[in-house]
């Protein structure tokens, strides 16, 4: 499906609005990880309050031991995503470098075949 889709839009277009969408979902991930993080710490922060206030009668688990591992889980995880944004820029890069040849596979055979060199211009046809 991904080859048939690429071919009926070009695949330049297709390229890019792929990568579009994969920058828009790695945000939407990464602001969702932080908004949950925040959370997390704004909910411990709240419990450690009130056990300072309630002292013995507030028998809960403390919240930081009980969502330590969730946090945890959190923050490696929202490293990871950092890490797939910063190779994302680097393929940002490599098609943008490459945007010319790329862009040849969007073209005719009768179109590619124009741009190759005829066996008559080359110095050793010439010799």
């Amino acid at each position: 499906q991904g080859i048939q889709s690429a071919a009926a839009v070009g695949c330049v277009t297709h390229l890019t609005e792929r990568r579009t969408l994969l920058s828009s979902l790695a945000d939407s991930v990464a602001e969702t990880n932080q908004t949950l993080q925040r959370l997390l710490e704004s909910e411990a922060k709240m419990d450690s309050e009130l056990r300072s206030k309630f002292g013995p009668r507030w028998t809960r688990e403390p919240s930081g031991r009980v969502n330590n591992e969730l946090l945890t889980k959190l923050k490696d995880y929202d490293h990871k995503v950092h890490e797939a944004k910063r190779g994302d820029l680097i393929i940002d890069s490599k098609l943008k470098d490459n945007f010319d040849n790329i862009a040849k596979l969007d073209m005719t055979g009768d179109a590619l075949n124009a741009l190759l060199p005829s066996g008559s211009n080359t110095p050793e046809d010439q010799a």
